[in-house]
């Protein structure tokens, strides 16, 4: 299992962007958080409220998944983070290998 990782500004665009990819099956799972951010763009300094979104999936759908974003997001860059899962529970891998597959 992996959990990828992306935010944007609007609750919307997060919210559709988790709705494609779970009908899509290519995440088992996603969370939305509100968050505050802070962050360099062009040389300035952004401060801002965005939506953080949290995705579990198998490391074979990490692609499609990347690049389905990719396309979704409105930002010029989405900020796509990948973390592998270092431990989990034997039967909630197995349910995630049941709903994806």
């Amino acid at each position: 299992m992996i959990v990828i990782q992306t935010n944007t500004d609007s609750r919307e665009e997060a919210e559709e962007i988790a709705r494609v990819l779970l009908h899509k099956k290519l995440i088992f799972a996603a969370h939305i958080n509100q968050t505050k951010a802070f962050y360099l763009w062009k040389g300035n300094r952004v401060e801002g409220k965005e939506y953080v979104i949290t995705m579990r999936t198998l490391d074979d759908k990490k692609d499609a998944a990347v690049k389905l974003i990719e396309e979704l997001h409105s930002y010029q860059v989405p900020p796509i983070v990948i973390f592998p899962a270092l431990t989990s529970s034997n039967s909630y891998d197995n349910k995630i290998k049941d709903e994806l597959e």
